[in-house]
């Protein structure tokens, strides 16, 4: 029997005036601002979630889930 892995929920969220914020575990929350934030931000995300099962949430300023994006522990398989 596989020992089950714990699923990981990544949140990215609007941060301040133009910048986004990653909620990826208590205590740690980068943020980024710039013209390029949002996809930095889920770049970070999807190197944090390598080892994991999950999914990463983005956000919108109203706190509804804009979309989604599954992951699971194949692409540290694979690689």
């Amino acid at each position: 029997m596989t020992p089950r892995m714990a699923t990981l929920i990544i949140e990215i969220k609007p941060y301040g005036g133009g910048g986004w914020q990653v909620f990826a575990e208590p205590g740690v929350a980068p943020f980024w601002t710039g013209d390029k934030a949002k996809e930095s931000v889920v770049e970070y995300a999807m190197e944090k979630c390598k080892r994991h099962r999950g999914e990463i949430r983005l956000v919108n300023a109203d706190g509804e889930i804009e979309a989604t994006i599954p992951f699971d522990d194949s692409r540290a398989k694979a690689g």
